[in-house]
């Protein structure tokens, strides 16, 4: 039964590979797995509603938030199935602080994309941020959830400083 509760279960579903680091080489196809998921997310069509081109502009957008990860030197998770990548997960550590490079990358990525689409994305940013839940970070040793017993109760876990707390900045 605990195979069949995708909260119990520890290996991916069959047919599905192991969840795994992705280096930064991998850039473009991580890119392009998240251009495929959020083709059409609701807000990426909003913030990108004025663009001549709504393809080319995603690509950029999310090139962008990839590219974000590796200025920052943050985790980056992928899921294959084969040798193809399937899916993403891009991880952000809110402490951590903007490298340099990343600036430019992010002014030249609105100065394409365009004034009105950075309000947007900007005001959606603002919106959300206003929905974050406090939750305590998990520690990065946390064992395996094979026996919910073992796994320490989040109560437990020291109060978030209010620095922490900020909603994840937008990339």
């Amino acid at each position: 039964p605990h195979d069949r509760d995708p909260c119990r279960r520890t290996q991916p579903p069959e047919g599905h590979g192991r969840i795994e680091p992705l280096p930064p080489d991998r850039t473009p196809a991580i890119a392009s797995v998240l251009g495929e998921a959020f083709r059409d997310y609701p807000v990426m069509r909003w913030v990108l509603s004025d663009s001549a081109d709504y393809d080319t502009g995603l690509r950029r957008l999310v090139g962008f938030f990839t590219a974000s990860r590796v200025h920052r030197d943050e985790p980056m998770l992928g899921a294959r199935r084969g040798g193809t990548l399937t899916g993403v997960a891009l991880l952000s550590r809110p402490e951590r602080k903007s490298p340099p490079g990343l600036a430019a990358l992010r002014e030249a990525t609105w100065s394409e994309l365009g004034r009105d689409a950075r309000a947007r994305h900007e005001t959606f940013g603002a919106a959300a941020g206003r929905l974050a839940i406090d939750v305590p970070p998990v520690p990065p040793n946390l064992p395996p959830l094979r026996d919910t017993a073992r796994v320490p109760r989040l109560t437990r876990l020291p109060p978030v400083p209010r620095h922490a707390r900020s909603p994840s900045r937008a990339a």
